[in-house]
């Protein structure tokens, strides 16, 4: 799981008064988030390691 990177995925957990007023005002960058499905957990699990 060290060569996962989990901001392609999830968004960040840190909150502070800028990001709030952000996402209310709807500022900032809207990045597109990856999928995770439960094919590639499957795979993943069944290698023994994380391929994405």
């Amino acid at each position: 799981m060290s060569s996962f990177e989990f901001c392609r995925s999830f968004n960040s957990e840190a909150v502070d008064s800028i990001s709030i007023l952000k996402s209310i005002f709807g500022l900032g960058n809207k990045r597109a988030l990856e999928a995770i499905t439960v094919d590639m957990l499957e795979k993943s699990a069944l290698l023994y390691k994380c391929n994405y």
